[in-house]
């Protein structure tokens, strides 16, 4: 937030009205006009108040079992290209020349990719479109997801990369135009974590699952909305969370009932 930004408090939004209320006796509709405007300020900042910690809750509703301050990437991960590098003007000119040979096939799946979790992943281990899991294990896996926001988004905010169509408007991505940190792709680390976590639980699908991962960060690509360091990095971020996942009891305990589940569903032995 700048300095000079305002922010209404209730205590200037008070004496907004209690001044407009001292001036109806000089020019009533005046007044009241003004009081009608500080009436608004007051019911727009009161509705921020309410709004704010439902959005966090919203956001926070899977808890991750790990935080930044368990694993961060920065002291793992190389800082990205500059925007003016000889290595950004070269990705740059890489996706266009991917834009160019879209598609609409591949384009299609690359939006369908846009979505985050086990529900991109599943149809790579089963014949079903959709996964019929428990709430225990849809709270797992939103848990891993939870994860990788967790540890991925403070590093996408630390070296704030621009997208891609933030540097050059020539590039034009088929999803939507975030412009969060490009750097890591979080749908890279998302899908190269999720592969590895159901790899570890169902092995008999592992090469298919990487195979999955590897397709579906380049779809970040084909969607014109990452470099590809972006992706290359947000894969090893992805790996670095599935290894420290690995030290954690609460989430080799879930794994493990999940794991149950899963390969029972999959008609696979236990």
């Amino acid at each position: 937030m700048h300095a000079n930004t305002f922010v209404p408090t209730a205590r200037s939004c008070t004496a907004t009205i209690a001044g407009s209320a001292q001036a109806r006796h000089r020019r009533p509709g005046a007044a009241l006009q003004r009081v009608g405007r500080a009436l608004g300020i007051v019911t727009m900042f009161v509705m921020a108040l309410i709004a704010a910690p439902m959005a966090v809750q919203a956001r926070s509703a899977a808890t991750p079992f790990l935080t930044a301050a368990e694993l961060d990437l920065a002291h793992f991960l190389p800082s990205p290209p500059t925007p003016t590098s000889a290595k950004t003007k070269a990705e740059i000119a890489e996706l266009l020349v991917l834009q160019s040979r879209r598609r609409p096939e591949r384009v299609e799946r690359a939006k369908a990719d846009a979505e985050e979790g086990i529900v991109r992943f599943w149809p790579t281990v089963s014949t079903t479109v959709a996964p019929d899991l428990s709430a225990t294990a849809q709270q797992f896996f939103d848990a891993v997801l939870a994860t990788e926001g967790a540890i991925v988004d403070p590093v996408k905010i630390l070296y704030a990369r621009p997208r891609p169509h933030m540097t050059n408007p020539r590039v034009k991505p088929v999803v939507r135009r975030s412009t969060t940190g490009a750097w890591p792709s979080g749908h890279a680390a998302s899908g190269w974590l999720m592969a590895i976590v159901l790899a570890d639980m169902l092995p008999e699908h592992r090469q298919a699952l990487f195979e999955r991962a590897d397709d579906y960060a380049e779809s970040r690509l084909v969607a014109g909305i990452h470099h590809r360091s972006d992706v290359i990095v947000g894969r090893q971020a992805g790996a670095l969370i599935a290894l420290a996942l690995q030290r954690n009891p609460e989430f080799l305990k879930q794994q493990a009932m999940v794991r149950t589940e899963l390969r029972t569903k999959l008609n696979l032995p236990n």
